[in-house]
């Protein structure tokens, strides 16, 4: 059985100059790997040892979502570097910032051409865009082309506070996964709970192409209840083992990144044996075996164009389509920012919590179509 960690980080040991240099240009990743924090580090080799012992055959080697386009650059040379130094071992993917425009659409297709295979990890909150953001969106649209994954930093939004963790609801990453039922997303963390929703056949239906990485779980969750939570929710089709190595999952016992424990802890809660090879490698290969599998000539996707507007429109996915429509939502008092708002909370429940009976719909409906909508 090839068993892959599909969330890994290489971040080597550095001098004091070069931390400082990296914290002048990113302040945010500079902060969740100061001292005293769960940050470990680890060379290449050590990174590699660690794995042997674990006896993980693949590392899924994921970019930490910078702010600046220069420091994705950077990072991404640094993990393709890795993946041709080590072929058989490490599985390059490539982190970008989607505010950079056309240099992050050159990024990605240098980083395509140099072999690697996905996207991630992507922190909206981190980076400075919103799930709703235009350029976000075209980089999905741009995975879509290339059919890579795309693993996206996701978290719980109760329970204690930590560094990095951040205001992703994970109502976000649904809307995503509706608004591209294609895109094989990758949600980070468990999914930040994401995944105890499936338990609703429709929102089932809706995460089809939606997986969930078990990074840094032991930080968070008992293993032994996370796992036989998630197993009443989803087939263990749907979990791709990952480590956040070198992050110190147990920092109170050692402060020395491994491997071999959660691996350990985590297959001994499976239930079988198709259920380790499912989580440890198989679904991780099922996904990859898709990269490229349908390479389009035209590499952007375009965006399907919402039906005509009707009662039963979502108010967030009209306005974020059709920005003439927001000016119609505004003076009917009717909130559009998807921030504010349930996604997919039709335009007939909106217009009725503002006290509009059925001719106010049916007057708002008209003010949509005149505007364009």
């Amino acid at each position: 059985m090839m068993r892959i960690d599909a969330h890994v980080h290489f971040v080597p040991p550095a001098t004091d100059d070069t931390r400082t240099a990296r914290a002048r240009a990113e302040p945010y990743l500079a902060l969740l790997q100061s001292s005293g924090g769960p940050q470990g580090y680890a060379s290449a080799a050590r990174m590699l040892a660690d794995a042997d012992a674990a006896q993980i055959d693949q590392l899924v080697v994921l970019g930490l979502y910078p702010q600046q386009h220069a420091s994705c650059v950077m990072s991404n040379t640094a993990t393709l570097d890795l993946a041709q130094q080590y072929p058989q071992r490490i599985i390059p993917f490539v982190v970008l910032q989607p505010l950079a425009g056309v240099a992050a659409h050159e990024e990605l297709r240098r980083a395509v051409a140099a072999g690697a295979r996905g996207v991630g990890e992507l922190s909206p909150y981190a980076q400075g865009y919103g799930w709703d953001d235009p350029a976000f969106l075209a980089l999905v649209e741009a995975c879509l082309a290339h059919d890579l994954p795309l693993n996206i930093h996701i978290n719980a939004p109760v329970g204690r506070n930590y560094p990095g963790k951040v205001p992703t609801a994970p109502q976000r990453a649904y809307e995503l996964a509706v608004r591209y039922p294609k895109l094989q997303l990758i949600l980070a963390h468990w999914g930040g709970g994401l995944l105890f929703y499936e338990i609703i056949p429709q929102v089932a239906a809706a995460l089809a192409n939606v997986c969930y990485d078990t990074a840094a779980s032991p930080l968070t969750y008992p293993t032994a209840a996370i796992v036989r939570a998630a197993l009443a929710c989803v087939s263990p089709h749907k979990i791709l083992y990952g480590s956040d190595y070198p992050l110190l999952l147990t920092p109170r016992a050692s402060r020395e990144p491994a491997m071999t424990g959660f691996a350990a802890d985590l297959a001994a809660c499976l239930p079988d044996f198709a259920s380790q090879q499912a989580v440890f490698g198989g679904n991780m290969i099922a996904l990859l075996e898709q990269v490229g599998a349908r390479m389009p000539a035209q590499r952007d996707v375009p965006r399907a164009p919402l039906p005509p507007v009707s009662a039963r429109t979502p108010v967030a996915l009209l306005a974020a389509a059709q920005p003439t429509a927001r000016d119609v939502l505004h003076q009917h008092k009717i909130p559009w920012q998807i921030h504010d708002i349930n996604p997919f909370e039709p335009l007939s429940q909106a217009a009725a919590a503002r006290g509009m009976d059925s001719a106010g719909l049916a007057t708002l409906l008209e003010e949509l179509r005149e505007a364009g909508a």
